[in-house]
C-alpha cells in the first residue's frame, strides 16, 4: 500500500520502508521478506529498505536472504 501510494502521489522526497520479522523468514505480516523487498525495489521513489524491530539471531540470515 506504501509504494502504491508514493507512485499515486507527487512525493519528491526519498522512501524507504522498513520490516520485521519473528521468525528470521517472513514479515509479522506473513508475507515473505523476499517478496516485500521485491515490491519496495520496483518504486523509484524507494531508495532503501531495512529490518528492524527483529530478534538480533535473525538479522544474519534475513540479510543473506535478500542479498541472492
Amino acid at each position: 500500500a506504501y509504494v502504491e501510494l508514493l507512485e499515486e502521489g507527487d512525493v519528491k522526497i526519498p522512501a524507504w520502508l522498513s520490516f520485521n520479522s519473528k521468525d528470521g523468514v517472513n514479515v509479522v505480516s506473513g508475507d515473505s521478506l523476499a517478496e516485500c523487498i521485491s515490491i519496495g525495489d520496483s518504486c523509484q521513489k524507494v531508495v532503501a529498505v531495512g529490518i528492524n524491530c527483529t530478534p538480533p539471531r535473525f538479522i544474519h540470515d534475513l540479510i543473506i536472504s535478500v542479498e541472492k
